[in-house]
C-alpha cells in the first residue's frame, strides 16, 4: 500500500512528493535525521561507501538533506553498529562525536541552549526537556544524590529499542565534549562514566575523550559530574552566536535546490534551527542574522510578510510532516515547535488544518490504509 503526501516547504516554494508504504508503525522511536551530520564525511574518509551502509541499515538517504526528518532510532543505531563492524573501527561512534566536533551541527538546536542558561548545570537540566521533543529514544534522568559534591545522570533507552554499544557511547562521548565547550573549560572531565557494555580491548580514545575513571559491566549506563563543574558558568557569548547560526543557515542552504537569497526565505531556514529551544521569537533571530529587531521587521516588511506568518508557516509545514511521518505524539511535536501547550498547539493546527492534530493524522493515515 503506498499514499503521497505533499509537504510544501513554505519560502522556497518547493513541493515535495513522499511516498509511504503505509502509516509509521506504532511504538517506533525516532529521533531528527540531522544526528547524520558529519556521518558520510567520516565514511567516506574511511574509504567505504556510506550511502550503502545507510541503506543496509534501513534507513532512508533523503536523511542526510532533509534534517528535519525523523528516522527510526533503532536503524540509526543498526547503522553505527554496521559501521563499527564493516570499516573495521571498534571506536567508530567515538570517532564520529570526534570529527563533528566542535560545530555540533548534529545536535540540532542542543547546541543553541548556552546562551539561554547561566550555568552548566541549568545547560544540561535544559537539555534534558529539550532532547525529549528531538527523540523519544532515550532520555537521561538527574538521580537523587547520594553521594556530596556530585550528581549522577542515568541514560535509558526506551523499552522498545534494544541497547546499542556505539550508540550510548555517541550519546555520551557528545555530551562531555559539549560540555566543555558550553563551560569553556576544555581541561575539565565527568568524575565517572559508567556502560552498562563490556570494555573493548583499546580504550585509548575512550579516555582521550572522558579523562575519568570508566566502568565497565556496569548495572546501568551513567555519567557523573562534580558539582563544582555543574555550577560553571556557561560561555554563552552572544558574540559566538552569530558565526553559529550562519554555519546551520549555510549548511541549509548548501542543500536546496533553490535559494533566492530572501529575508522572509533566510528566516524560514533559521527557524528550525531554533525552534525547540523555546526561544524562537524575532528578537533571538535577529540577533542572529546580525541585524536589529527594527531591520529584520523591514527587510520582511518590504516582502509582504511579517516574522509571525513565516514562523506559522514553518510550524505549519513541520507540524504536517511530523503528524503524517512519524508516531511522535502531539504533545511532543507541539514541544518540537515550541508551543506553551498541547491545546494552544491544537488551537494553531485546527487554524490551519480545519480539524484537530489527532484527526488530520488518523484522515492522512486512513487514506495511506486504502490506497
Amino acid at each position: 500500500m503506498t499514499f503521497e503526501t505533499r509537504c510544501e516547504f513554505g519560502t522556497s516554494g518547493a513541493t515535495v512528493t513522499r511516498n509511504f508504504k503505509s502509516a509509521p508503525p506504532q511504538n517506533e522511536a525516532y529521533l531528527r535525521a540531522h544526528s547524520m551530520i558529519g556521518f558520510c564525511d567520516l565514511v567516506r574518509e574511511m574509504g567505504h561507501d556510506p550511502i550503502a551502509m545507510i541503506e543496509e541499515a534501513g534507513l532512508p538517504v533523503a536523511a542526510l538533506t532533509d534534517h528535519d526528518l525523523l528516522i527510526p532510532y533503532r536503524r540509526h543505531a543498526l547503522l553505527l553498529e554496521l559501521a563499527a563492524r564493516r570499516l573495521g573501527r571498534p571506536a567508530f561512534a567515538l570517532e564520529w562525536a570526534c570529527a563533528v566536533a566542535p560545530q555540533f551541527h548534529n545536535l540540532g538546536p542542543l547546541t543553541l541552549l548556552e546562551y539561554f542558561t547561566a550555568t552548566f548545570r541549568e545547560w544540561i537540566d535544559l537539555g534534558i526537556r529539550s532532547i525529549s521533543y528531538h527523540t523519544n529514544g532515550f532520555n537521561f534522568r538527574k538521580i537523587p544524590q547520594t553521594t556530596f559534591g556530585q550528581t549522577t545522570y542515568r541514560y535509558a533507552a526506551d523499552s522498545f529499542v534494544l541497547s546499542s554499544r556505539q550508540q550510548t557511547e555517541h550519546i555520551f562521548a557528545l555530551t562531555c565534549m559539549l560540555a566543555r565547550r558550553v563551560t569553556n573549560l576544555p581541561e575539565e572531565n565527568p568524575l565517572l562514566v559508567r556502560f552498562s557494555h563490556s570494555a573493548p580491548t583499546d580504550l585509548s580514545l575512550h579516555q582521550a575523550i572522558f579523562g575519568c575513571k570508566i566502568e565497565f559491566d556496569a548495572s546501568v549506563d551513567e555519567l557523573v559530574f562534580s558539582d563544582h563543574l555543574l555550577d560553571a558558568r556557561t560561555n554563552g557569548n552572544l558574540s559566538l552566536l552569530q558565526p553559529l547560526i550562519q554555519r546551520f543557515i549555510r549548511y541549509r542552504i548548501d542543500h536546496l535546490p533553490l535559494y533566492d537569497q530572501s529575508a522572509r526565505m533566510t528566516v524560514a531556514l533559521t527557524i528550525p534551527s531554533v525552534v525547540g529551544t523555546g526561544n524562537c521569537n524575532i528578537e533571538f533571530i535577529a540577533e542572529a542574522l546580525g541585524l536589529s529587531v527594527k531591520q529584520l521587521q523591514r527587510q520582511l516588511a518590504s516582502e509582504g510578510t511579517n516574522f509571525s506568518e513565516v514562523l506559522d508557516e514553518v510550524r505549519r509545514n513541520m507540524a504536517m510532516r511530523l503528524l503524517t511521518e512519524s508516531h511522535a505524539s502531539i504533545e511532543r511535536i507541539g514541544g518540537l515547535l515550541d508551543y506553551s501547550s498541547t491545546p494552544a498547539f491544537s488551537l494553531a493546527f485546527k487554524r490551519w488544518a480545519g480539524v484537530s492534530p489527532l484527526q488530520y493524522r488518523k484522515q492522512i493515515w486512513a487514506a495511506a490504509l486504502s490506497s
